[in-house]
């Protein structure tokens, strides 16, 4: 047995035009975490969005498990817009450092809180 379909097809043509470079300081954009609290162990997925749209730039995520003054550290291979944390059991803080060249800002400070050891 023969079957015979009948379709429509479409062309279409995309241009996909390169990012302009960056240059100077970038707009770092919001850090936002998939959890902002948990009960003895939590893994957060961090992301940032609403930077500058430019060719060029970095990232790099940073984290603390202390506040006033902050002890930041950058995280090892978190280098990208998304960073997910092995499980953490205490309370820790972020952010994610935007940068151009040797300009760069920082994102707004994210809290993850371990509820258990309020």
């Amino acid at each position: 047995m023969w079957y015979l379909y009948m379709g429509e097809t479409e062309d279409y043509l995309i241009n996909v035009n390169a990012a302009v470079a960056c240059s100077g300081a970038p707009t770092p954009g919001t850090a936002v975490s998939s959890i902002a609290n948990f009960c003895n162990s939590g893994t957060p997925t961090l992301s940032v969005s609403g930077y500058s749209v430019a060719s060029g730039l970095t990232f790099q995520w940073y984290q603390s498990a202390t506040t006033g003054p902050y002890a930041w550290s950058p995280i090892s291979g978190a280098d990208s817009t998304t960073y997910v944390s092995p499980s953490i059991a205490q309370t820790t803080y972020y952010y994610c450092e935007v940068s151009c060249g040797a300009s760069s800002a920082g994102t707004n400070t994210l809290t993850v809180t371990n509820s258990a050891r309020l």
